[in-house]
C-alpha cells in the first residue's frame, strides 16, 4: 500500500514505479510488476544510468513469468 502511495504521490518517479514492482514481484505478482517496470523505463532519459538497471529488472521478471 505504501508503494502505491508513493507512485500516486509521484507519478512521474521511476524510482517509484521500479519500488512497487519490487514489492508486486515479492507478492508473486510478476505481471503486474512487469507493468510498472515498462513505466518505471517510460519515464527514464535513454542517457540515465538508472535504465540499465531497469532492464534488468524487466529481464529477471520476464524470466520468472516464463517459469510460472
Amino acid at each position: 500500500a505504501m508503494f502505491a502511495l508513493n507512485v500516486k504521490n509521484y507519478p512521474n518517479s521511476a524510482n517509484a514505479y521500479d519500488s512497487l514492482a519490487d514489492a508486486l514481484e515479492a507478492a508473486g505478482k510478476v505481471d503486474k510488476a512487469i507493468e510498472k517496470v515498462k513505466l518505471a523505463i517510460s519515464l527514464v532519459k535513454p542517457q540515465s544510468s538508472q535504465l540499465s538497471a531497469l532492464r534488468e529488472h524487466l529481464a529477471r521478471l520476464k524470466t520468472q513469468q516464463k517459469a510460472l
